[in-house]
């Protein structure tokens, strides 16, 4: 949509007749700093979307990496040496408690 300068011309006098040049003009800074932070905003868009767009583009050109496990050392093992990851599973303790194992178990049984 184009304005020619009549246009234009009519509208500011328009504006002029019901707003009056004093509160014109502070009307007129008001939607002048409007449209810079929208146009801000919209820049601060742009740019962060290149800078997406190309960071999505370098990731998917690099070659796609091989991972390989890394060797966990066993808390068990003497040398240090790597072991697999199944060795480093926690075992299973028990407590040997003198009394509970003066109690048989036929004792538990029976008398509970």
């Amino acid at each position: 949509m184009e304005l020619s300068f009549v246009e234009i011309l009519f509208v500011f006098f328009i504006a002029l007749l019901v707003l009056g040049p004093q509160e014109l003009v502070l009307k007129a800074q008001s939607i002048g700093r409007w449209v810079g932070k929208a146009k801000r905003e919209w820049n601060n868009l742009r740019v962060m979307a290149k800078e997406e767009f190309e960071l999505i583009e370098k990731k998917s050109s690099l070659p796609a990496t091989q991972t390989t496990p890394i060797p966990v050392k066993s808390p068990n093992s003497a040398l240090g040496t790597a072991n697999s990851v199944s060795d480093t599973t926690p075992k299973p303790f028990h407590i040997h408690s003198p009394a509970v194992s003066s109690l048989g178990a036929e004792d538990t049984l029976n008398h509970g």
